[in-house]
């Protein structure tokens, strides 16, 4: 083959390969926070955990202040996680530089 369509095919793989990389990590990111979210909801059915927490010594012992502290401290954890999962896809990503 020709010298200039090997590197064309060597170009669109990287690129290819790149945005893959950028689309894989945003659809991790979303994920690992959604299973945060699940995970603290299975406290409540008996999965342990913050969720758990929450609900036998917030809610089922009239603890309010106890469970306002762990579903604000849950919703912190999965808050912070997403936004710097989402920060560091910002700074790989140059598609839209």
């Amino acid at each position: 083959m020709n010298q200039q369509v090997m590197e064309l095919l060597a170009g669109g793989i990287k690129e290819t390969l790149y945005m893959t990389l950028v689309s894989t990590l945003i659809a991790y990111v979303i994920g690992m926070a959604t299973i945060l979210g699940y995970s603290a909801m299975a406290g409540f059915v008996g999965g342990g955990g913050l969720g758990a927490i929450a609900i036998n010594y917030g809610y089922y012992r009239y603890q309010t202040d106890i469970m306002l502290v762990t579903v604000a401290f849950l919703v912190l954890i999965v808050q912070l996680f997403q936004e710097a999962g989402t920060w560091i896809v910002d700074r790989i990503d140059k598609r839209g530089a």
